[in-house]
């Protein structure tokens, strides 16, 4: 007779000899809550050395000043990492979606309301802000 153990994670069962990476293969996606304009802090181009693909980018308050730096949203771009902007706080700013951060132009570029952003923090399994 054979005993074999089952694991039971995230409501998915594993064979206990799999490999213990494939246990925690899901990427963590986090959200990345940038609160300051590039031009007045380092945040978000710390926040960029660790984020991935699976992130995302909420910009709120004076964050939502950073599109106006076409060369920063090219390198978000770049690495495919979504990017969200708070709409209160562009509208709040005098900002508009321009062609660097327009959901027409640019895919990974989306403005958000208050449940936006609720819901942004549903879906990710950890946050962090930066400011």
């Amino acid at each position: 007779m054979k005993l074999r153990i089952y694991i039971l994670l995230n409501n998915k069962y594993y064979l206990f000899n799999e490999p213990f990476y494939e246990l925690f293969s899901d990427p963590t996606m986090t959200l990345h809550i940038i609160t300051r304009s590039d031009t007045h802090s380092q945040s978000i181009h710390n926040c960029l050395s660790v984020a991935n693909s699976s992130d995302a980018l909420l910009f709120i308050e004076d964050g939502t000043y950073c599109q106006r730096n076409p060369t920063l949203l090219q390198k978000i771009n770049e690495r495919g990492i979504k990017t969200y902007w708070l709409q209160p706080d562009l509208t709040a700013r005098g900002l508009t979606s321009n062609t660097n951060c327009n959901p027409n132009c640019n895919p990974n570029c989306n403005v958000v309301d208050y449940s936006g952003f609720v819901a942004l923090t549903e879906k990710h399994s950890a946050s962090q802000t930066w400011g």
